[in-house]
């Protein structure tokens, strides 16, 4: 007869307990010594992620799951846990991306989550916060407004930083129309702004050279046809104020717009967004 005869190698259902919770604690020990590991702005983010899982309610879970006088609820509790450092891994990662474009998808996709997770909604603010930060920051990179010139730089960036581009520089001295003269160069574009426009003979030239500029800000970026057509109508009042200096008779009126319309012509080439101004400008379409 064996001397291990009706003794079972297999663990016992405590020992089975036993080695769950050995398990959970060492995933809570890994969660607690990676958020001592991380920097003062992530332990700030931690800080506001421990308004749901506090040190407090990881006690009471360790206790709960030590509790074995229900054991159909370790496998539940246990999935609790492993859900919670699972969410705050991958948030965790979602903090430290690098690229807008990455940040950007992220923001996507805790849209839905941040609705029914509140650790994510902290995330999704925070990398909004990032995405706002990164902008400004272009967008000082690529516009310098000066009181008499703009000068451009050239970055890389999307639709909604060409957007602020084009704001930039119809927000600053151009709006009152005065004559441009426009140095490009393959880094950087120079927008230098003069007197005001007096003569109808300087606003064509006026016209001529802001409808080239435009055209040459957008190659410069390789903009998208959206942000350029999107700008077109801010356009509009920089022409009718640079207009306005003309002094021009109701009769010349009627001729001058004849030429302006055929100076359309010439430079529109097919361009949506010339199109679109002119359109503002006289309120009606322009011919092919």
């Amino acid at each position: 007869m064996s001397i291990f005869e009706g003794v079972s190698f297999k663990p016992s259902e405590h020992e089975k307990r036993e080695n769950a919770l050995k398990e959970i604690k060492g995933k809570i020990l890994e969660l607690e010594n990676e958020i001592n590991d991380k920097t003062k702005k992530e332990q700030e983010i931690e800080e506001k992620l421990n308004t749901i899982a506090t040190n407090e309610e990881i006690n009471i879970w360790k206790k709960e799951i030590s509790d074995f006088e229900h054991p159909s609820n370790t496998e539940k509790e246990l999935m609790i846990i492993n859900d919670v450092v699972e969410n705050i891994n991958y948030l965790k990662k979602c903090l430290n991306l690098k690229t807008s474009e990455e940040r950007k998808k992220v923001i996507t996709e805790l849209k839905e989550k941040k609705k029914t997770l509140k650790i994510a909604e902290v995330v999704y603010n925070e990398l909004q916060h990032q995405e706002k930060e990164e902008l400004e920051k272009k967008i000082k990179e690529a516009v310098i407004v000066n009181e008499n010139s703009i000068v451009l730089k050239k970055v890389k960036g999307d639709i909604t930083l060409y957007k602020y581009i084009w704001k930039c520089i119809t927000n600053s001295r151009l709006n009152e129309g005065n004559e441009i003269v426009v140095i490009e160069e393959s880094q950087f574009i120079k927008i230098c702004i003069g007197t005001p426009v007096e003569s109808f003979d300087d606003f064509v030239s006026y016209l001529k050279t802001l409808l080239k500029m435009i055209q040459s800000i957008t190659d410069f970026y390789q903009m998208p046809d959206d942000a350029v057509i999107d700008a077109a109508s801010q356009f509009v009042p920089i022409l009718s104020k640079a207009r306005s200096g003309c002094n021009e008779s109701e009769f010349d009126k009627e001729w001058n717009d004849e030429i302006i319309t055929d100076v359309f012509k010439q430079e529109a080439n097919g361009l949506v967004w010339k199109k679109i101004i002119y359109m503002l400008l006289f309120e009606r379409n322009l011919g092919d």
